[in-house]
């Protein structure tokens, strides 16, 4: 073989090999642009939305609702297997994007909508089938028509639905219909009213079931409020997350994607995150493993609607619509206070939300609160000015008001739950760490009482009682008046009987049966005859009346005074419906007393650090349950100290009322926490909750940490104190 075709050969792989070389350096900045290019479109669909959102609140003067559901008794069934749970619901009619069609320029598209029927009716199918480019996202490869929704009743009827990548914000309420959960006491719970055979339900986000709401409701910033959420469409027919014309959480609605639950971040990771419609069934076609591989978590055993969050296949976060139309890209760390805040429509304009395109690790959330950086200028561990000495000659001590306090020991414990043992996904109590108390302290014996509040704040949160007396008096009065009513009918039958006795004995004397005389004396005896059975009626009417009034005003005074001992007994029942501030504020004005003052008393709420270390009794290692505690349920709260105190002295720790702490909320925080006196986050936006209540109660305290926002009151929740003694 000569030189030259050597020289040709080498040549030509080397031909071959360079283009090759600079595709595999061009592909991926190739991908990188086609994926800018959809994260792009996919914006511009949003700010479109946005557009007719503003132009749908011009007109209307609010947003549209989430959802119409005009009858809850128009209920359906969905198919599933022989012996697997059943999804049944409501049926829904226009959602919140078929109301918006005229403003998206689709007037054509509303019109074939049939708003008398529910959305899955035959009448509705061309409507509801047809592909709407401005609700996709171009990233997202499971929207496709070989991929649409396909609800599938009882009775094998199909409806079909075409997918949608964006859903309206319901809020971050808790998911407990209507009430509080008392296990993990949330301030903000779905609000739910019933009017005719019309239901309401919506939470703090901009929309809700048969429920719609102005700008003007907001008190959060239309800069940071998210009206409209990325979404991803279901990875088989059977799930319902991702239909447009489907007026159901995780079909077009997000909701409970905040602190409180397992669905608390952009693409939540977690298992269960999902709890909507077609989610068991998909459990049912797919292993989980599969399932949490495409990203796509969701609840295998709740087949009710309750939460959804924002998905995308967009690397690394989600677009989200603010109310004042501008776009933003969330990341899937974003920090978890600010995501909770930027979709409730209730944050408080002093919250200082920023961020919202940041990762959390760039700091940028913050939050303005004047109480607590003058709780935190005073000092939330102060040095107390007796040695430990003497503070052990005191293990006990009681202030102006007679509250008892208790001392506190420096120790150390393992904070939190082991990894291993956890077996709830909310909050996530760990991990495990080392905290030392290293300064003795008084914390309040019993939970802060009614007495005691009211006794500081001059006011008296509501009573959980109920007071028979109103109604004791009500009957009464009512009774009066049916016996009244029966002894005047008594009367007028006397009166009519006499009336017709004369009526035929005038009769009488005009046909000259009788005579003028033998008519009087007959008239005379019929009038006496009248006289004696008023007067037995009279005296059978009093005698009656006496015994019933009798009876009631004993039943009266029995009732009056069950109620004054239950007002009694209330006094001692810890204070509870007040807030954070509510209680800051209590300490603040009670360590101002001119007694506390002079003592060198000042009192704040303990660090969720002290209140675990004071509720174990200086044990590191509880167990998890207390059978006891679980075997004891009360309707309502009961006097504290009814139980049986710790090894510290201190009651309820684990019953009665959770309790405020003075820190911040953070979930990673136990990861990054000093070893210590551990204070809490520097800043955040929801304040710990510790410990049970009288209805959720048994759970140790380490295993039930609760978020709940500073501004919002629950009757779940109270208070104790924490006394430092300083220099006068």
């Amino acid at each position: 073989m000569s030189l030259h075709h050597r020289f040709t050969r080498l040549d030509l792989v080397i031909g071959l090999a360079v283009p090759g070389l600079v595709l595999a350096l061009f592909f991926p900045a190739v991908l990188n642009w086609r994926e800018s290019a959809r994260r792009s479109q996919c914006g511009d669909n949003l700010r479109q939305i946005g557009a007719a959102l503003n132009a749908y609140h011009d007109v209307h003067q609010t947003l549209p609702p989430a959802s119409i559901q005009p009858d809850k008794r128009n209920r359906i069934t969905l198919w599933a297997p022989e012996g697997e749970p059943k999804d049944i619901l409501v049926a829904p009619q226009a959602n919140w994007t078929v109301l918006l069609l005229p403003y998206l320029g689709k007037e054509d598209l509303f019109i074939k909508f049939d708003p008398a029927v529910p959305v899955f009716d035959a009448r509705n199918e061309a409507a509801r089938t047809t592909e709407l480019a401005i609700m996709t996202c171009p990233s997202d490869s499971f929207h496709n028509t070989e991929n649409n929704y396909v609800m599938e009743q009882e009775d094998r009827t199909k409806s079909v639905f075409a997918r949608g990548n964006f859903a309206i914000n319901m809020g971050v309420s808790a998911v407990w219909k209507g009430t509080d959960n008392p296990g993990y006491p949330q301030v903000d719970p779905i609000r739910v009213t019933t009017e005719g055979n019309m239901e309401r339900w919506w939470g703090n986000g901009v929309a809700g079931f048969n429920k719609s709401f102005s700008f003007k409701n907001f008190t959060n910033r239309l800069s940071t409020t998210v009206v409209v959420d990325e979404i991803r469409a279901g990875i088989l027919p059977v799930d319902a997350r991702g239909a447009w014309a489907l007026g159901l959480v995780g079909s077009s609605i997000t909701h409970a994607h905040g602190i409180y639950g397992d669905c608390s971040n952009p693409n939540p990771p977690d298992k269960n995150a999902d709890d909507s419609y077609g989610a068991v069934r998909l459990h049912q076609c797919l292993d989980a493993d599969t399932i949490v591989k495409e990203g796509m978590t969701c609840c295998d055993h709740h087949w009710q609607f309750h939460q959804a969050g924002a998905r995308s296949l967009h690397p690394n976060g989600v677009n989200v619509l603010t109310a004042d139309g501008a776009v933003h890209f969330t990341f899937n760390d974003v920090n978890r206070n600010l995501w909770h805040l930027i979709h409730s429509r209730e944050t408080p304009r002093e919250i200082d939300v920023r961020g919202i395109s940041s990762h959390a690790s760039e700091g940028t959330f913050l939050t303005v609160d004047k109480i607590d950086a003058q709780v935190n200028a005073e000092g939330r561990n102060s040095e107390s000015s007796l040695s430990n000495a003497a503070l052990d000659k005191e293990k006990e001590i009681a202030n102006s008001l007679g509250m008892k306090l208790r001392l506190i020991p420096t120790g150390e414990y393992q904070m939190g739950a082991p990894t291993n043992e956890i077996s709830i996904a909310f909050p996530e109590e760990t991990p495990e760490h080392l905290v030392r108390i290293t300064k003795p302290f008084y914390m309040g014996v019993y939970e802060v009482t009614r007495q005691e509040y009211q006794e500081i704040m001059h006011a008296y949160p509501a009573l959980h009682t109920y007071d028979r007396t109103t109604d004791i008096k009500a009957d009464g009065e009512s009774s009066d008046l049916i016996a009244a009513k029966q002894h005047n009918e008594h009367f007028n039958q006397l009166n009519d009987a006499l009336k017709a006795a004369k009526e035929r004995l005038a009769a009488k004397v005009a046909r000259q049966e009788i005579s003028k005389s033998q008519a009087i004396k007959e008239r005379q005896t019929l009038q006496e005859r009248s006289q004696r059975e008023r007067a037995k009626l009279v005296t059978a009417w009093n005698e009656e009346d006496a015994l019933r009034k009798t009876s009631l005003r004993e039943d009266l005074a029995k009732e009056e005074a069950r109620v004054a001992k239950e007002i009694a007994d209330l006094k001692r029942h810890p204070v509870n419906l007040v807030s954070w501030y509510d209680a800051v504020e209590f300490c603040k004005c009670l360590s101002e007393l001119p007694e506390e003052k002079a003592a060198g008393r000042r009192y704040r709420l303990p660090t969720e650090a002290e209140w675990e270390y004071a509720g174990r009794g200086g044990d590191a290692s509880p167990e998890m349950d207390d059978p006891e505690l679980q075997e004891r349920h009360n309707r309502w709260p009961t006097a504290v100290g009814s139980g049986t105190p710790n090894v510290f002295g201190l009651y309820d720790m684990s019953e009665n009322v959770c309790e405020w702490c003075s820190d911040w909320f953070l979930r990673e925080y136990y990861a990054v926490s000093p070893t210590n006196d551990p204070q809490g986050p520097s800043d955040g936006a929801l304040k710990v909750v510790r410990g049970s209540n009288w209805l959720f109660r048994g759970n140790q305290c380490q295993y039930t940490q609760s978020p709940a926002e500073p501004w919002r009151a629950n009757r779940f929740i109270g208070f104790r104190v924490v006394c430092e003694i300083v220099k006068p």
